[in-house]
Parts: structure tokens; C-alpha cells; sequence
């Protein structure tokens, strides 16, 4: 497993991660029928969770 370490403002990470995780959804989906996605709650997370609803590339109905 690779470590990716960013130094950057709050509003640019969560673009970058969101970017990650959405990079990681079409991935999977080219080898599974569903998507399984797991991930912590609470403040830290909003602003990921906010620009991966945005998505417009991310097949939603096969995203469990």
C-alpha cells in the first residue's frame, strides 16, 4: 500500500480525497456488479462527502 502525504488548504484536500475515492469507485465497478463503500462520519468527512455527491461520473444505483 502506497502513503500519499498532501500539505494543503482544508477546501483542497477534500477535493483531492473526494477525487481519490471517486477514482477507486470506477475502478472497482470495472471489475464488480456493486460497489460496497465504507466510510467514517462526522465533521472531518463533510466536505469530501459534499464534492463526491457532485460526482456526475459515479453510477449511484450500484454504489451500496
Amino acid at each position: 500500500m502506497n502513503m500519499l502525504v498532501i500539505s494543503n488548504n482544508i477546501s483542497e484536500l477534500e477535493k483531492i480525497a473526494s477525487g481519490l475515492l471517486e477514482e477507486k469507485i470506477l475502478e472497482v465497478r470495472e471489475r464488480k456488479e456493486k460497489v460496497i463503500l465504507g466510510l467514517v462520519g462526522g465533521d472531518s468527512i463533510k466536505g469530501v462527502l459534499k464534492n463526491l455527491s457532485k460526482s456526475t461520473n459515479i453510477p449511484w444505483d450500484i454504489v451500496h
